[in-house]
C-alpha cells in the first residue's frame, strides 16, 4: 500500500487506542473516586457514631435529672419571659457550640501545624465542615486529586509530568488551602465566642441560671446532628459514584 495509506491507517490506529486508553483511565479514575468516598464516608459514619454514643452516654448518667421542660428561673420582670429566656437559651447554647469547635479546630491546627491537613481529619469537625462551604468544596476537590493521583499511578512512574502536577496540586491544598480556610473559621468561632460571652454577661443573675447539663444535652445533640448530616451528605455522593 501506498506510505500515506498505510500512514493514515496507523494514525487511525493510535487514534482508537488513544481513545480506549483514555476511557481505561476514566473508569479506573470513577473507581478510585469510589474508593475514596469509601474511606471518608467511613470515617464520617464512625464520627456520627461516637456523637451519638455521648449523647447516650450523656443522657444516660443524668437519668435522674429532669433534662427537659421549662427553666425555672426567678420571674417578675421582662428578662424571665418566656421569650427572653429561649433567646437566652439559644445564645447559651451557641457559645457553648463555639467553644467547643474553636478548641477542637485549634487542637486539630496544632497536631497538623507541619503536616497535611487531610479529609479524614477534617471529617471529625462536621460543625466546621458545614458552616464553611469554602472548606466541603475543597475537601471535595482533595478526594477527587486523591483519586485522579491513585490512577495516573497505576500507569505512570513518579516522575511523569502528569503524576507530579496532581502531586503538586493535592500537596497546596492540604498545605495551604485548607489550612488557610481553617485558619480563618477559627478567628471567625473566636471573634463569635468573645460576643456572645460578653452578651452572655450582660444578662440578668436568673437567666444565667440555666443548668449547665441542659446546656449540654443541647451541643451534644447538636454535634450528633450535624455529624449525622455530613455523614449523609457523603453516601449520597457515594452513592452517586457508584453508579456513575
Amino acid at each position: 500500500a501506498p506510505p500515506c495509506a498505510r500512514g493514515a491507517r496507523c494514525g487511525a490506529q493510535v487514534l482508537r487506542e488513544f481513545v480506549a486508553e483514555a476511557e481505561i483511565l476514566k473508569k479506573k479514575n470513577l473507581t478510585d473516586v469510589r474508593l475514596a468516598l469509601e474511606e471518608q464516608r467511613e470515617q464520617a459514619k464512625a464520627s456520627y457514631q461516637g456523637f451519638s454514643a455521648a449523647l447516650e452516654e450523656f443522657k444516660a448518667r443524668n437519668a435522674t435529672e429532669a433534662t427537659e421542660g421549662s427553666i425555672a428561673v426567678a420571674g417578675g420582670t421582662a428578662i424571665t419571659t418566656p421569650l427572653a429566656m429561649n433567646d437566652f437559651f439559644q445564645m447559651r447554647v451557641a457559645y457553648e457550640n463555639a467553644r467547643r469547635d474553636r478548641e477542637a479546630l485549634e487542637g486539630l491546627l496544632s497536631k497538623t501545624a507541619s503536616a497535611r491537613l487531610t479529609p479524614e481529619a477534617v471529617l471529625g469537625l462536621p460543625g466546621l465542615v458545614q458552616a464553611s462551604p469554602n472548606l466541603n468544596s475543597a475537601l471535595q476537590t482533595v478526594t477527587e486529586k486523591e483519586a485522579s493521583l491513585r490512577t495516573l499511578r497505576e500507569r505512570y512512574t513518579d516522575e511523569h509530568p502528569l503524576v507530579k502536577d496532581v502531586e503538586q496540586q493535592l500537596t497546596a491544598l492540604q498545605t495551604q488551602t485548607i489550612p488557610s480556610i481553617a485558619k480563618q473559621s477559627l478567628e471567625q468561632l473566636r471573634s463569635r465566642e468573645n460576643e456572645l460571652d460578653r452578651r452572655i454577661k450582660g444578662a440578668s443573675a436568673d437567666i444565667r441560671a440555666i443548668p449547665q447539663r441542659t446546656l449540654q444535652e443541647q451541643a451534644l445533640t447538636r454535634d450528633r446532628d450535624l455529624a449525622y448530616t455530613l455523614y449523609a451528605d457523603i453516601e449520597g455522593r457515594y452513592a452517586q459514584a457508584r453508579m456513575a
